[in-house]
């Protein structure tokens, strides 16, 4: 049985490209080297930690990049990557009318901002845990655990979905259901419909 549901946001929820965003830099004149491109990456990460504002994060990567693009057209370029599955949200927003469905991702305040602003289900969700927001990021146990306490879930009923098989894997050895979601070049490999047939759910 299951009664309620998790969603991971990016390549579940919506398909992301942060290539958009490299070329968009590159357009503007930016050179991304190897090096730079590493440390942008562990800056993103402290980002989904909470470790540093939005605000820091145009500093370091002005400051890394010789960017010269305002703080308001900085957070478009690195925002505008996603696009809606149609696998997914529509099934998600018709699974909410029968069951509690909450979102669990890694990401930043600037992209939740993002979505949010332009995605209803972002609020039509009863509940969710953003990374940013706890300080601590999948595949850690303990942003699992943050949900169960949260939300009072009952995990062998819970079913979490998600793109990456470390998640669904530390997820299913804290007893959750787990449908893992595999995405590749920006296409979903499962029909979710299918998959929740398969479970038995009806929607």
């Amino acid at each position: 049985m299951i009664d309620a549901f998790i969603f991971d946001l990016g390549n579940v929820l919506y398909a992301f490209d942060m290539d958009i965003a490299a070329d968009y830099l590159k357009r503007q004149g930016v050179k991304l080297s190897l090096l730079t491109q590493l440390r942008l990456k562990n800056l993103l990460t402290n980002y989904e930690l909470g470790k540093i504002s939005s605000s820091e994060l145009y500093e370091v990567v002005k400051k890394e990049t010789g960017l010269k693009m305002d703080f308001d057209s900085f957070r478009f370029a690195f925002s505008n990557i996603f696009r809606e599955n149609p696998d997914t949200v529509p099934l998600a927003r018709r699974l909410l009318k029968q069951y509690p469905l909450y979102i669990l991702s890694n990401t930043n305040p600037v992209h939740v901002e993002f979505l949010s602003d332009r995605y209803p289900i972002m609020s039509e969700a009863s509940g969710h845990v953003y990374s940013y927001e706890v300080g601590v990021a999948k595949p850690d146990p303990r942003i699992f655990e943050i949900v169960i306490g949260r939300f009072a879930l009952n995990p062998p009923t819970t079913l979490y979905i998600d793109d990456i098989k470390e998640n669904t894997d530390v997820a299913a050895s804290l007893k959750f259901q787990t449908l893992y979601y595999p995405v590749k070049d920006g296409k979903p490999h499962l029909c979710l419909q299918d998959e929740l047939t398969k479970l038995g759910v009806v929607v």
